[in-house]
């Protein structure tokens, strides 16, 4: 749990392939440039085989979770339902799935989880995670409506993810590289310690619902920004 929050946060991984993304864990992302403290997030992790029993409240205490797991895989979508299935329903569930699901998977991951990610590259699932998990449990330097994020990450459906990066001057086209603000469920951006208040409320000014953009001064170089975009399919 994290104590300043009061979070409870789990990572969950299904077969073999969730099971080796678990064992990687969350990006530890140190930089000269931090401005937020030290901790980093910490969520439970968990992994559950493909054929593997789930109980029904197995993860009912978490606030907060992402599952991951390769659809290509026999009975991995019917795990991955049944953690879904398992957490609360007012927690922020995301299924984060590779290996190309069907369009009756992603119905069915619609059904249980809160928002879908397809994603192929393991960086990217692994980088999304992370995402998640520090927005619930670090200070953000954007103003953030967490209710609002809360409410759309509980109903996103499946969306995409996008990820760009350029330098603070050119916050504009780095929206535009994400594919621009339109039904955006939640920004996520990461900027370097030359990172002004003026250059949050440009980035802000980008977006109609700027209170879904929020992030850290994390990067390494002081100059650039890297943005995710998550937006509804």
């Amino acid at each position: 749990m994290d104590d300043q929050f009061r979070t409870r946060s789990c990572f969950v991984g299904i077969g073999a392939t969730g099971a080796e993304r678990i064992g990687d864990g969350i990006e530890r992302r140190d930089a000269s440039a931090t401005m937020v403290p030290d901790e980093v997030p910490d969520p439970a992790d968990a992994v559950v085989d493909c054929t593997g029993s789930v109980t029904d409240d197995q993860f009912s205490e978490f606030d907060v979770v992402v599952t991951t797991g390769s659809a290509a895989v026999d009975d991995a979508v019917d795990t991955v339902v049944r953690v879904g299935d398992a957490c609360a329903s007012d927690a922020v569930t995301i299924a984060v799935v590779n290996g190309d699901p069907t369009a009756t998977d992603l119905a069915r991951l619609e059904g249980a989880f809160g928002t879908v990610v397809p994603l192929e590259q393991e960086g990217k699932i692994r980088e999304h995670a992370t995402d998640v998990f520090t927005l619930f449990s670090q200070p953000m330097m954007l103003h953030a409506d967490y209710a609002h994020i809360n409410s759309n990450l509980r109903e996103a459906g499946v969306i995409t993810l996008s990820r760009a990066v350029r330098t603070r001057e050119e916050l504009a086209a780095l929206v535009d590289d994400c594919g621009g603000p339109e039904e955006v469920v939640l920004g996520y951006v990461e900027a370097g310690s030359e990172f002004t208040l003026a250059d949050a409320e440009t980035l802000e000014a980008q977006f109609e619902t700027p209170e879904i953009v929020t992030g850290q001064t994390t990067f390494d170089d002081p100059s650039k920004c890297r943005l995710t975009l998550l937006r509804r399919m």
